[in-house]
């Protein structure tokens, strides 16, 4: 029998999906090139940037002692540095 609802896919999610396994295969980035066909712009969503001591938290983790490792960006250098805490 037809079902006339939408699917829960659409090309747009296709399209990606299928950029997703050529860059898995190739191990690199791959470009997705694609007009938008669902209409309009997106706008981006900001997340604000959690921060510790001035720079930008990248991964924080509990360790199994309770401590806290963190690993941490300088805003203003870029350099990456690990904090356990």
């Amino acid at each position: 029998m037809y079902d006339s609802k939408e699917p829960m896919e659409t090309f747009h999610d296709g399209y990606i999906v299928n950029a997703c396994y050529r860059s898995a295969k190739s191990r690199k980035w791959e470009p997705v090139e694609i007009d938008d066909r669902r209409g309009g712009t997106t706008e981006r969503i900001e997340v604000p940037k959690e921060m510790h001591d001035g720079k930008v938290v990248i991964k924080e983790e509990l360790m199994p002692d309770g401590s806290f490792k963190r690993i941490l960006q300088d805003p203003e250098t870029g350099a990456v540095s690990q904090t356990v805490s």
